[in-house]
């Protein structure tokens, strides 16, 4: 009796798990940049961002429908350090808009950082691939790759409050063909419990210039 009540808690969990679904031209956030900020010092709630190996950013994300959008990209005017990969709360001031384009240049006033989880994160995403394998492997093939293959971890791409969901995305092993560089992606709406609410693969790619 007790072997079967693992076997319908085991089977229970698989079904709350949400399916991986395939999607076109999907990005893991996608950039709108339509952020209104008071002259008035605010507190925004975002990740941090590495744009260089010495350049940071404040992305402000937010879930509208079916896809993760960036609100807004603040340049702070120092950096947010140590950062040990949470979500930031700060509080800033605008000091210009437009300067750089679609970016703001902030003061940074106050800041704290809410730590996650990121072992529980990644055992949740690992549970689910190992239970949709091969789903999975279905849905790569279909989009012209041998096999889903890893390449790297987690990364974490934006954090909506309002839904209090984090966004990641996990790449797969890309392909050459020409110039041209495809690779398969993986993106998770997840709780910052680990509970994973959404999951999306597509297909990435870029073009490289050569001489």
């Amino acid at each position: 009796m007790r072997y079967v009540r693992l076997i319908l808690a085991g089977l229970m969990l698989t079904a709350c798990m949400p399916r991986i679904m395939l999607r076109e031209n999907e990005r893991v956030v996608f950039p709108k940049d339509d952020i209104a900020l008071p002259d008035t010092d605010t507190v925004v709630t975002g990740t941090v961002t590495m744009l260089s190996d010495k350049l940071q950013a404040l992305d402000i994300v937010e879930i509208e429908g079916d896809s993760a959008v960036r609100k807004g990209r603040l340049l702070l005017d120092q950096p947010i350090t140590p950062y040990e990969g949470g979500i930031i709360n700060a509080r800033i001031r605008v000091i210009q808009t437009g300067i750089t384009g679609y970016m703001i240049r902030s003061e940074l006033l106050d800041w704290e950082e809410i730590a996650i989880d990121r072992g529980t994160t990644q055992e949740s995403v690992d549970r689910l691939l190992s239970r949709q394998e091969n789903r999975l492997e279905r849905l790569v093939k279909e989009l012209g790759f041998d096999a889903w293959v890893e390449d790297g971890s987690l990364m974490l791409s934006g954090y909506d409050p309002e839904t209090d969901v984090l966004i990641w995305s996990m790449a797969g092993r890309a392909v050459l063909e020409g110039i041209v560089e495809t690779r398969p992606l993986l993106i998770f709406w997840i709780k910052p419990s680990g509970k994973i609410k959404r999951v999306f693969l597509t297909l990435t790619g870029r073009v490289f210039e050569r001489d």
